[in-house]
């Protein structure tokens, strides 16, 4: 493969990259800005209690349709995430040696549904999640990422090294 077409292979990928995370975007502004805008989600001022039961707020009648479309697909995209966590857990598990597959499937699959059975009742769980997530999905979404690309493209400077630095 010649420098030029590992230059345009890279335009590719790049335009790929790109238009997947503006796509992403999209779908979860989309999906905010929906529930912001349903007037039935002001409950507060329709009952005088500040306890939401969200999803008894997205059966109502006057919901967009939109807006419901948009929750089940959210909770699909959740629901489909769990696996796969499970299996990086218990993969990483074993290879990095810590334990034998049948402690990691323990670790990895069992344990985490035990734990969250003491949670389900109470607000602990949306608190610690709240918490975890936050101190946890900032410094994976904004951080990271740039930093691997970053190092990444010092390791990389290959025959390609102008189309690099102006595509990425």
């Amino acid at each position: 493969m010649s420098c030029h077409d590992n230059a345009r292979l890279q335009l590719i990928r790049f335009a790929l990259r790109l238009c997947a995370g503006v796509a992403t975007i999209i779908m979860y502004l989309t999906l905010g800005w929906l529930s912001a805008c349903d007037v039935t989600l002001d409950y507060e001022a329709t009952t005088g209690t500040d306890s939401v039961e969200i999803l008894t707020l997205f059966s109502k009648k006057t919901t967009f349709i939109l807006t419901k479309i948009m929750v089940y697909l959210f909770v699909i995209t959740l629901v489909s995430g769990i696996p796969v966590w499970c299996i990086i857990i218990r993969y990483n598990l074993v290879q990095d040696g810590i334990c034998s597959k049948p402690v990691a499937n323990l670790f990895a699959v069992v344990f985490p549904f035990i734990v969250s059975v003491f949670f389900y009742s109470g607000s602990l769980l949306n608190e610690i999640v709240n918490i975890v997530g936050f101190l946890l999905c900032v410094p994976l979404n904004f951080i990271i990422p740039g930093t691997l690309r970053a190092r990444r493209r010092f390791r990389d400077r290959g025959c390609v090294r102008g189309v690099t630095s102006s595509v990425l």
